[in-house]
């Protein structure tokens, strides 16, 4: 990852032989490919995108010494929905409501409590959350949520449980559906922010002595 003025780089490189003269000059284009018995579709596909976001792609190579392809993209402004780090009180609630085990396991390693001396709830279900909410009166108010847009086989969804429980401003809607205007508009308009899950384990974590969220 790099900068050239308002441009973000990203550079792939391998240690392979190279790629020959001949390929290289017509690299991007439909069909034409480096390995035996490819299709030419990878680098054609990847070309196609990037350029649709108005980026680029540069290729660099020497015989025998490897590959450097470098993917160009111009600098966005950060949408209002994202959440670029998550701000947290230091001894404080974080609840983290998914059905999905591996998410709560990785959640459990980016949030270290020992570490981080946090107290982490694990919730997998509406039911779960809305009980604990109920019980514990003394944390809800100050607790942040961490919420799954997509409960399998529930009709609520993420924003459904954040806005029957009244946590819009405390919560952070954590799903692979970030990309879809309509739970942008839904959360932009009642003020829940948005963590892509592919970013989970990326994210920053500030850990503060007063709630910033």
């Amino acid at each position: 990852m790099g900068r050239r003025g308002t441009d973000v780089l990203i550079r792939i490189i391998d240690d392979g032989s190279g790629i020959p003269e001949k390929v290289l000059s017509r690299l991007g284009e439909r069909g034409i490919t480096t390995k035996e018995g490819g299709m030419g579709l990878g680098i054609y596909s990847s070309k196609k995108l990037v350029e649709s976001w108005g980026g680029k792609i540069e290729v660099h190579t020497k015989n025998n010494s490897g590959t450097t392809a470098t993917i160009i993209l111009p600098s966005a402004a950060r949408p209002s929905w994202f959440v670029p780090e998550l701000k947290l009180l230091k001894g404080g609630t974080v609840v983290i409501l998914d059905d999905d085990p591996s998410v709560h396991d990785a959640w459990e390693r980016k949030l270290d409590e020992n570490k981080m001396r946090l107290k982490l709830v694990h919730l997998e279900s509406p039911e779960d959350i809305s009980r604990w909410h109920k019980k514990n009166t003394s944390q809800r108010n100050q607790a942040i949520y961490l919420c799954d847009y997509d409960l399998k086989d529930k009709d609520q969804t993420g924003i459904d449980v954040i806005k029957a429980l009244g946590i819009e401003k405390r919560s952070v809607l954590v799903t692979s559906y970030y990309y879809k205007t309509d739970i942008q508009n839904v959360c932009t308009d009642i003020g829940i922010k948005i963590l892509p899950k592919d970013l989970m384990t990326a994210v920053p974590i500030h850990i503060a002595s007063k709630s910033l969220l």
